[in-house]
């Protein structure tokens, strides 16, 4: 009778050479029956020769020629036994260890192109596989593989046309579309020596500092020249095996890339968003200009608002800041937070100072400034948590994340009141050089005394007092401050409007 089939994480190597007939790494030999679109995918093929690889209903075929009659086998890989040779992929086929060797670039051909599958929680040896998509990618074949990605670098994706005015280049790894990147046209510049594009499966991207992302990321980058004076479009092939901490991945699945931080691309059909085909695996921006490193993200928690600079200055007794962002979705806004240095040469707890609204969801870039005003003498520094509407933040320092220094006035001064006319509050703000004995009083037109803002001794600094005419008539009023010490004295009288 019919068996449905059900092919999946295998590794098919078919080594033979010579006698009679074809060397097939997989077949279905006689009928389709049983055999849907999804009865095999996410398998790693190996035979003599690339014709014949495959063969379906008794005739040989290649790789893409067996996907065609299947409709299956999109995410599997397969390549000759002279590319990935047995002693190159096993540990040692002379002594029968066919246990994938880590330290190989060939064990990429492996390593996490399987699917997560219920109730297979470990391999031959006993170590442990995921069972679910969430808990990660798993391995072709049968055993569980470490490799180290900083150490063995997987081998490069193989470019099918040069770049150049609206051409397509589409870039494949062991048979297997990973990218293709549509090349707009009257560019001064294109990067005809290649790209440089190299496919890191079951690795988290680099520098996820919160968010949910696939569990791999692809390099890509110009072998030489850069691309100057167009943009270009990429269409991003992925595995419904690799979408790891994506929530309902069919819906929320976005593209990110990396510049200094990660650079989301909202769902959307214009330039710097995300056109997500899920029966296809694809997601497509267009209208970029530079390359990185690219992962998938999720649109409903995606890698943090990409913060383009962030920068600090002091004017006076004033600190301004100023950062911008690149992209942001689902942001909130920005928690500004100061801590003090303390005369113990520690810090104070940070403190939120202000709050400055973002802009929700923006794909271009966004410029915010702000400044904490009138403070005293003293080592502050700043920083920045972003926070998005579901309540997840992260923390964003200044490039300049030494001390902020407001030093202590170089002369006595004091400011008009404001506001002025008062109504019936204002504040007046004055400055000293030198410690000494202040006083501020506020006198009617006849020169009677109506309110002490302040009677006592105080360091060099700046300070602020207030006045309440709350209980005191309106009309014109005047203060005077006198300070006193290291030998000077400084006197200075204003006038003020009061109205109520």
């Amino acid at each position: 009778g019919a068996v449905t089939v059900n092919l999946r994480n295998n590794l098919f190597y078919n080594n033979r050479t010579g006698g009679t007939g074809s060397h097939i790494a997989l077949s279905n030999n006689l009928t389709a029956t049983g055999w849907s679109s999804t009865a095999s995918n996410y398998n790693a093929l190996v035979a003599p020769n690339m014709s014949s690889i495959c063969r379906w209903n008794g005739t040989n075929a290649t790789i893409d020629a067996f996907r065609t009659s299947s409709s299956g086998d999109k995410h599997t890989l397969a390549t000759t036994n002279s590319d990935v040779t047995p002693s190159e992929l096993f540990i040692n086929v002379t002594l029968g260890n066919l246990e994938v060797n880590p330290n190989n670039p060939e064990a990429w051909f492996v390593n996490g192109k399987g699917i997560a599958l219920s109730g297979q929680n470990s391999d031959f040896n006993g170590t442990a596989r995921p069972t679910s998509v969430s808990g990660g990618t798993t391995d072709i074949g049968a055993f569980e593989i470490s490799v180290d990605a900083e150490t063995t670098i997987p081998p490069s994706a193989i470019q099918t046309t040069v770049p150049g005015s609206g051409q397509t280049s589409t870039y494949t790894v062991w048979n297997r579309t990973i990218a293709a990147i549509y090349w707009g046209e009257n560019g001064t510049q294109y990067p005809i020596s290649g790209m440089n594009v190299k496919y890191y499966s079951q690795t988290n991207p680099p520098n996820p500092v919160g968010g949910s992302y696939s569990n791999s990321y692809t390099s890509i980058t110009p072998v030489f020249e850069l691309l100057t004076g167009a943009t270009y479009d990429i269409t991003y092939y992925f595995g419904d095996n690799e979408t790891y901490t994506i929530a309902s991945p069919s819906v929320n699945t976005i593209l990110a890339k990396y510049n200094v931080e990660w650079v989301v691309y909202p769902a959307g059909t214009n330039d710097n968003e995300t056109e997500l085909n899920w029966t296809n695996l694809t997601a497509k921006v267009r209208g970029l200009f530079d390359f990185s490193y690219f992962t998938l993200s999720d649109g409903s928690a995606p890698l943090p608002v990409n913060l383009a600079d962030f920068s600090i200055s002091t004017s006076n007794r004033d600190i301004n800041l100023q950062w911008s962002t690149e992209t942001e979705i689902n942001n909130k806004g920005f928690s500004i937070e100061r801590r003090m240095k303390t005369a113990d040469r520690q810090y104070s707890a940070w403190k939120e100072v202000s709050f400055v609204n973002g802009k929700g969801n923006s794909t271009s870039r966004v410029d915010y400034t702000y400044t904490d005003k009138k403070l005293n003498s003293g080592a502050y520094q700043y920083r920045l948590k972003q926070i998005d509407y579901n309540g997840n933040y992260e923390y964003h320092s200044p490039a300049n994340s030494t001390d902020m220094i407001i030093g202590k006035p170089g002369s006595f001064d004091i400011s008009q009141n404001y506001p002025n006319p008062s109504n019936p509050k204002s504040k007046i703000d004055f400055s000293m050089p030198f410690d000494g004995k202040v006083t501020i009083k506020v006198y009617d037109i006849l020169g009677k005394e109506v309110a002490s803002l302040i009677n006592e001794f105080k360091p060099a600094d700046f300070y602020t007092v207030e006045f309440d005419g709350s209980n005191i008539s309106s009309g014109t009023y005047f203060y005077r401050i006198i300070a006193e010490g290291n030998n000077q004295k400084f006197t200075k009288t204003m006038k003020m409007i009061l109205v109520k």
